[in-house]
């Protein structure tokens, strides 16, 4: 696992569910919110017109073996 990607769980564990309309400069870039869905690790939920990222317990389990 890069140390980009461990940075970017742990950011996601730190910060719990996390609304994308509210502006942190510190949060994953967008290739890495790509990846990590794409690798099962993020999950992504809509509600109403928000839209929600969290890690999914493949993600946490991923982010706990990196430790």
């Amino acid at each position: 696992m890069t140390h980009a990607r461990k940075a970017a769980l742990q950011w996601l564990h730190d910060h719990g569910e996390f609304c994308l309309g509210r502006y942190d400069p510190s949060q994953p870039s967008v290739s890495m919110r790509t990846r990590m869905m794409n690798g099962g690790e993020m999950t992504e939920r809509q509600d109403g017109g928000s839209f929600w990222l969290s890690l999914t317990d493949k993600g946490r389990q991923r982010l706990h073996e990196a430790a």
